[in-house]
C-alpha cells in the first residue's frame, strides 16, 4: 500500500514538474518555482525506495512468523478494502460476551472442574449425615405335609434402618472442610477468569467502535486533502498559488492516504 501511495506521489510531482516547465515557458512562474518542483520530485523518488524497503522487511517478517523460508514466494491476495460493518453497531455486550465465552475452552474446563468439586463437597457432607434406609422381603416356602400334598407358606418382612454417625475422629468434618475449600477455590478462579473475559470483551468493543469513528474521520480528511490538492493545482497553473503551496498540498494528500491506510489496517 505504501508503494502504491509513493508511486502516486511520484506521478503527481512528475506531472507538477512538467507543468512547471510548461508554465515557466509561458512566463507565468519564475525559475525558482521550477527548481523547487524539480527538488520536490527528486525527494519523492526516495520515498519509493523507503516504501519498497519497508515492504521487503514486512514480507520477510511475515515469512518468519508463519514458518516459511526467506526464499519462499508468497503472494498476498487480500487488500486493505474498507467495508463498513453495521454488525458492530448492533452487537450488544451480552451477545459478544456469550460468543467469547463459548470460544474459551479454558473457562469451559474450569466450569466443569468447579461442578466436579461441588459434587465432591455434597458427597463429603452426605457422609456425616444420618441415613435412613427401608427394606422389604417377600418369600414363598413350600412345605410337604404328606407324600401327596404340598402347602405353601408366605413370609413378608419389612423394616427400616437408621444410621447415625457419632464420632469418627473428625475425619468427616475434615473431609467436608477440604471439599469446601477446593470448591471455593475453583469458584473464585472461575469468577476471576470470567471477569477478565468481560473486561477484555468490553475493551475490544470500545476499541472497535473507536477505530470505526477514526476511519470515518480519516476518510473525510482524505477527501478534503484530495480537494485541496485539486484546487491548489488549478490555482498554481493560473499563477495564483506558489510552488510551495502546491508541494504542501501534495504532501498533505500523501500523508492522508498513508494515515487512512493505517487506520484501515487497524480496523
Amino acid at each position: 500500500m505504501r508503494i502504491k501511495f509513493a508511486l502516486q506521489s511520484i506521478q503527481r510531482n512528475k506531472d507538477g514538474l512538467e507543468d512547471a516547465k510548461r508554465i515557466f515557458d509561458q512566463g507565468i512562474i519564475s525559475d525558482i518555482d521550477t527548481l523547487r518542483a524539480s527538488i520536490v520530485y527528486q525527494n519523492t523518488l526516495s520515498l519509493l525506495t523507503q516504501a519498497r524497503t519497508s515492504s521487503s522487511i514486512a514480507l520477510t517478517t511475515l515469512k518468519t512468523e508463519i514458518g516459511f523460508s526467506e526464499n519462499d514466494d508468497i503472494i498476498l491476495l487480500d487488500s486493505l478494502l474498507y467495508v463498513p460493518d453495521t454488525y458492530i453497531d448492533s452487537i450488544s455486550f451480552d451477545n459478544a460476551y456469550k460468543i467469547a465465552l463459548n470460544g474459551r475452552p479454558e473457562i469451559v474446563a474450569l466450569e466443569l472442574q468447579n461442578k466436579l468439586y461441588e459434587v465432591n463437597k455434597q458427597a463429603a457432607i452426605s457422609e456425616v449425615l444420618p441415613t435412613l434406609s427401608a427394606f422389604a422381603e417377600f418369600q414363598i416356602n413350600p412345605v410337604f405335609v404328606t407324600n401327596s400334598s404340598l402347602n405353601l407358606t408366605t413370609t413378608f418382612v419389612t423394616g427400616v434402618q437408621l444410621n447415625v454417625p457419632i464420632f469418627d475422629g473428625f475425619k468427616g468434618a475434615s473431609s467436608i472442610e477440604l471439599a469446601k475449600l477446593e470448591s471455593e477455590k475453583f469458584s473464585l478462579q472461575l469468577e476471576l477468569a470470567k471477569e477478565r473475559l468481560r473486561t477484555e470483551v468490553h475493551n475490544q468493543i470500545s476499541k472497535i467502535r473507536e477505530i470505526t469513528e477514526r476511519v470515518g474521520a480519516k476518510k473525510q480528511t482524505l477527501e478534503s486533502a484530495k480537494r485541496l490538492y485539486a484546487v491548489t493545482k488549478s490555482r498554481w497553473e493560473k499563477g495564483l498559488s506558489s510552488q510551495l503551496e502546491l508541494s504542501d498540498a501534495e504532501l498533505y494528500l500523501t500523508e492522508s492516504q498513508v494515515s487512512f491506510a493505517q487506520v484501515i489496517y487497524e480496523y
